[in-house]
């Protein structure tokens, strides 16, 4: 019996465990199946009836007698257009209009009901009858009105804020290595149409993402922009850092690339793709040369004839007849070579003043090389 029970309470915890597991599988079921409607919603445009919902622009109009054709050019595509056949009435056309060898027909009626007098090849062009006349030999000609499909255009802009770090300028398309770089990207639908499912594709290469909240994988940040009208712009705000320098590899063999891609779906179904990339180098040496003269100071030799307690004004006054020599006037002329660049700068040449007519160089001292200066090693 105990054995009995111990069985029952066994089975019994086992089925609630069974069945609350069965419920968390089905709150995540449905929770799935309420989020992705939303998902679809915002990716989504709502206007995208490929019968009723392309935007047409006019392009022109021509006059086709029977028989005759026009050739016509939308989207580097050129279809011809021809007046085929009329009837008795003058109040309908067959036309037809050929792309890659592809041909197609409808007959376009006057004066009946919206959609009898256009004819369209997809989303891509649309011819419309507007009238029928006939000229002196009774040959009919059809006149039609021409339309092109309106497409959408995405464009990329890359952007990066300019900055000062240790006092050194850092314009928008330079890196400070180990310091941190803003980066603005804009996508906008440049074109006529709307396009959908939007996706924005950032490649930052060998720099490293600070900020979170980002999908973000393999180097890759990942940015669904959804529906886009005719002039929606979609933008992106992150902060990246280059890598310390290794000390090693020159500078300028070292340049880092940001690499982004948008591409969308229109009304068709086609899809578009645009491509764009900032390039980020180093920054050029920068080096401050500072020039400082000292005050001028005398330096005197004892002579016998004059006590070393007096002053030279009371020497003058008092021994007219003495005798001064040994007394010289010198200045200290210091340069300095201050490195205030990102990297040390080897085996520098540097070019010194002219001495001025009358002085001679007495002495010459140097503190560090010029073989190496940086930051922390000035000359």
């Amino acid at each position: 019996m105990c054995s009995s029970r111990k069985n029952n309470t066994y089975r019994g915890g086992a089925n609630i465990k069974f069945h609350n597991l069965g419920r968390k599988v089905i709150f995540v079921i449905l929770l799935s199946t309420l989020l992705q409607p939303a998902i679809a919603v915002t990716s989504k445009c709502p206007d995208d009836d490929p019968d009723t919902d392309v935007v047409w622009v006019s392009s022109g109009s021509t006059s086709l007698a029977w028989g005759m054709a026009y050739g016509f050019e939308a989207d580097d595509a050129m279809y011809i257009i021809r007046a085929c056949d009329f009837d008795q009435d003058l109040g309908a056309s067959l036309i037809s209009i050929e792309k890659d060898g592809v041909v197609r027909r409808k007959v376009l009626y006057l004066d009946t009901r919206p959609g009898d007098d256009w004819f369209n090849w997809d989303a891509e062009m649309r011819v419309e009858l507007t009238d029928i006349t006939t000229d002196a030999h009774e040959t009919p000609s059809a006149h039609l009105d021409l339309y092109r499909g309106e497409r959408p255009r995405l464009d990329i802009e890359i952007g990066a804020i300019s900055e000062t770090s240790y006092g050194i300028n850092v314009s928008s398309d330079q890196y400070a290595p180990g310091k941190e770089k803003r980066i603005s990207i804009d996508v906008k639908n440049t074109g006529e149409a709307w396009i959908e499912d939007v996706v924005l594709w950032i490649d930052i290469g060998e720099l490293k993402l600070l900020d979170r909240g980002f999908e973000f994988r393999d180097q890759m940040i990942c940015e669904s922009l959804g529906c886009m009208e005719k002039g929606d712009t979609g933008s992106i705000n992150f902060t990246v850092a280059a890598p310390a320098w290794n000390g090693v590899t020159s500078p300028y063999q070292i340049n880092y690339t940001i690499s982004v891609s948008a591409e969308g779906i229109d009304i068709q179904g086609r899809r578009y793709c645009t491509n764009e990339s900032l390039k980020l180098s180093c920054t050029d040496p920068q080096l401050l040369v500072t020039q400082s003269v000292c005050y001028d100071e005398i330096s005197m030799s004892r002579c016998n004839l004059i006590s070393s307690n007096m002053s030279l004004k009371e020497i003058a006054i008092s021994m007219p007849e003495a005798l001064i020599y040994n007394v010289s006037e010198w200045s200290i002329v210091e340069t300095s070579i201050y490195n205030i660049g990102f990297y040390p700068l080897y085996n520098l040449d540097i070019t010194d003043s002219l001495v001025p007519g009358g002085f001679r160089v007495a002495e010459v001292h140097e503190e560090g090389s010029l073989e190496y200066v940086s930051r922390d090693h000035p000359y």
